[in-house]
């Protein structure tokens, strides 16, 4: 799977290693690695040093936090590590609360997710409701719910850099193709 998408032009590659939340396993980032030369995010529920120190040691060239599920203090603790560990951090939002807790944090991506955590519904209009307010610097990404390239081009409109998409893609037989189908490319 690392394979086909880095041969249809991803930039980076998301790997689930959260058995609990997401259904990934630490070996799929260790696995990735050796498959391809793309930068890999770890995405999971991090709460812990030892979470961060394991992505790293498996290969991760950056993690994901979700500011929903720590305190502020947590999450400075968290990002200052990552940054010593040599990971880049996408912070993941969902609302005005979070964006407050992000405020100063030396983050190098904002993620604004789609996907509210306790439901698991789509709210279309998070990115678009939280875009103005996001600050100047980070790398901004729209995250879930996004499957076509009128979604891709409404998040540029919207100033977004860059999308995290993992289900719609997952969900074809040959994801790569779609992913090709998706940038705009034949399949």
């Amino acid at each position: 799977m690392a394979r086909a998408y880095e041969g249809a032009g991803a930039q980076a590659l998301s790997v689930l290693v959260d058995r609990r939340h997401f259904g990934g396993d630490w070996s799929f980032l260790e696995r990735a690695r050796a498959a391809c030369g793309l930068p890999l995010l770890a995405k999971g529920f991090f709460t812990a040093p030892v979470d961060l120190a394991q992505a790293r040691a498996g290969g991760a060239d950056a993690v994901l936090l979700i500011a929903r599920a720590l305190e502020a203090a947590e999450l400075s603790r968290l990002v200052a590590l990552a940054h010593d560990l040599d990971l880049a951090v996408l912070l993941e939002l969902h609302d005005e609360a979070d964006l407050a807790k992000a405020a100063g944090l030396p983050v190098d991506a904002l993620g604004v997710n789609h996907r509210a955590l306790d439901t698991l519904a789509l709210h279309p209009d998070q990115t678009a409701r939280l875009a103005p307010r996001l600050p100047p610097g980070p790398v901004r990404v729209a995250e879930s719910g996004l499957a076509t390239r009128a979604d891709l081009d409404r998040m540029a409109d919207l100033g977004y850099h860059a999308v995290l998409v993992g289900s719609s893609l997952m969900a074809e037989a040959d994801p790569g193709a779609a992913l090709r189908r998706l940038k705009g490319g034949a399949p």
